[in-house]
Order: C-alpha cells, then sequence, then structure tokens
C-alpha cells in the first residue's frame, strides 16, 4: 500500500495512522503508544517521510507488536530503520517473523501487556498499554462495530468468549469515558479505531482497530 501521508493525534501520547491497501482490499490501521521508553508501534503500515518525522519529533520507537499473524505489514522497515524488535504472539509462529514470541501476561517494552485472545485469526492478541487497550481485527468497524466475522476467525463462538472475558478482567479506563464523548464510531474514518470498552450485545463504547 502507498505510504500513509498524515498521522492522527488521538491525545499526546496516542497517534494512529491507515489507509486502504489494495493487496487485502480493506482499510488498515496501525497505532502507535508513546511510553517511558518511547513509542510502541503495533502493526505499522508505511508511513510518508513527513508523517514519520512529525513522529519522531516527539520520541524515538522502541518496539513492534503485532497483533496476529496477519498483521506483519511495514514492521521490517521500521526493525532495520530503527534497529527495534519485533514482537509478535506465540500463536502467529509461521505467520510473520519476529524477534520475540510471547503469550498472555508477558510483560513488553513501555510495559505493555499481551492479552491472548484465543477463536480470532492466528495469535490474535491485544494489548495493554498506559492506559489504552489496542486490538487488531477481533473487533471491526466496516459498515458498523461488530466482532470478526466467523470466516476470518478460527473459532468465532471462542473469540466471542475472550472479548467476554477480557472486558471482564479490565477496570474502569479513564480514557474511555473521555474519548465516549468526543468521538463516535459513525464520525470515524473506518481505519482510525480504538477499543475502549465493549459490551457484547450492545456493541457500545468501541473504538477498534482493523
Amino acid at each position: 500500500m502507498r505510504p500513509v501521508a498524515e498521522i492522527q493525534w488521538v491525545n499526546p501520547n496516542l497517534v494512529v495512522w491507515g489507509g486502504y491497501d489494495p493487496d487485502c482490499k480493506v482499510d488498515c490501521c496501525s497505532t502507535a503508544v508513546r511510553s517511558e521508553d518511547g513509542w510502541v508501534v503495533i502493526d505499522p503500515v508505511p508511513l510518508s517521510n513527513g508523517a514519520l518525522a512529525e513522529l519522531l519529533q516527539h520520541a524515538v520507537p522502541c518496539a513492534i507488536l503485532l497483533t496476529s499473524g496477519n498483521h506483519e505489514r511495514d514492521s521490517g522497515f521500521w526493525k532495520k530503520t530503527f534497529g527495534i524488535p519485533v514482537i509478535a504472539p506465540e500463536g502467529a509462529q509461521g505467520e510473520v517473523e519476529a524477534d520475540r514470541w510471547i503469550r498472555s501476561g508477558d510483560t513488553l517494552p513501555g510495559s505493555a501487556r499481551c492479552i491472548e485472545l484465543p477463536g480470532g485469526a492466528e495469535g490474535e492478541s491485544a494489548y495493554l498499554i498506559t492506559g489504552a487497550l489496542i486490538l487488531g481485527d477481533a473487533i471491526i468497524n466496516l459498515s458498523g462495530l461488530e466482532i470478526l466475522p466467523s470466516k476470518y476467525c478460527r473459532d468465532f463462538s471462542q473469540l466471542k468468549k475472550s472479548l467476554q472475558s477480557l472486558r471482564a478482567r479490565l477496570p474502569p479506563a479513564r480514557f474511555a469515558s473521555r474519548m465516549v464523548g468526543r468521538l463516535s464510531p459513525k464520525r470515524l474514518p473506518r481505519w482510525m479505531c480504538f477499543w475502549i470498552g465493549f459490551d457484547i450485545g450492545k456493541n457500545a463504547g468501541i473504538l477498534s482497530g482493523s
């Protein structure tokens, strides 16, 4: 896909960018979360030189995290350019190249934590970092917010249970309460999404990445 020309600042520590990928025929989204170690870059799609320069004005990248075996994307560029590791879920082995394989509960650069979501794509996982929970494809925003369709899941019922379990384990997020008032899925571009709360059946309070 073409390099994305603009990044979007959700808050001073959270940046997103994305665009249409003609190879997979879908909008793809990436996230960078600023931690005390630097930018933790998640599922990176290509950035233009100008957009990358803007990001680097505020911090340097410290790690690349992948949410599944489908999201290697431009991670090779980030690894080569900045000398940082590619970190991916254990279940994605054989699908992507990584320097480290991780499981639920592992602590990562930027104090990020991996949370596996069995039932989704290979290695489907979320990351909890600096108060934000970042999802890959477990919840998508196409014609509306929904769980990843069953044809793309290893086990759709298991994915639903994984998301229910995840919601039950999370503390209330102040980030979520601030964001819900300003943004709604209907007002966002398809790719510009973050998970900030999930209620199975209501699909309320979600801004989720695809």
